[in-house]
């Protein structure tokens, strides 16, 4: 046995020696095989946003004096202001969405409550000699509300007028000595928030 010489396998194929060699080049033909079929139809990772939720922080001014965070009362123009500083998270580009939802529970069926909607993005140290509500100003909203049925007003502020810096501030006022106002009672305010497309 002493005489007895090794013999390299053969490749099973061409019955030729596999060496060393040769099996490292097998094995960098073979990764370089897989690198093409991975990026060959791989396309670029894009991560998902979310859309998240921040509530207004406001209250009702429904009197001279008199401050309430839930009445929009049938006897004078009752004036909600809620604000927000642009979050950090916001994907720039993108709109945001101011909502609020209110009640009526004092009259029977479907009634109109009339309201106003100012809105106002700026950031510190800006000229507001243009206007200070530059989003929209004294637009009509009038409103259908029936009785206990959850309901609201919902803006959007378009993607163009706001930037990163902004303080966002929403004014609704209801006008019940309008003509399209015929709910003879009380509009209870639920909530108020803005919603945004966020950075994952």
């Amino acid at each position: 046995m002493a005489n007895d010489t090794w013999t390299a396998p053969g490749d099973w194929a061409t019955n030729e020696v596999v060496t060393a060699a040769k099996l490292n080049q097998q094995l960098r033909d073979n990764i370089y095989a897989l690198w093409l079929a991975i990026t060959s139809v791989s396309t670029a990772v894009v991560p998902d946003t979310v859309t998240r939720y921040v509530p207004l922080a406001g209250l009702v001014n429904y009197g001279a004096t008199a401050f309430n965070d839930d009445l929009f009362p049938d006897t004078n123009n009752s004036t909600y202001r809620g604000g927000l500083r642009v979050p950090v998270d916001w994907v720039s580009g993108t709109d945001i969405v101011l909502k609020m939802y209110f009640v009526n529970i004092d009259v029977a069926g479907a009634v109109v409550g009339s309201f106003r909607s100012w809105i106002a993005a700026w950031s510190n140290a800006e000229d507001v000699t243009a206007g200070i509500n530059n989003i929209e100003s004294n637009v009509n909203v009038d409103t259908t509300v029936t009785r206990y049925i959850m309901t609201g007003i919902t803006r959007t502020i378009a993607a163009a007028g706001i930037v990163a810096a902004d303080n966002i501030n929403w004014t609704i006022q209801r006008q019940p000595a309008n003509a399209a106002d015929d709910c003879t009672g009380t509009i209870y305010l639920q909530g108020a928030w803005a919603e945004y497309t966020a950075q994952p």
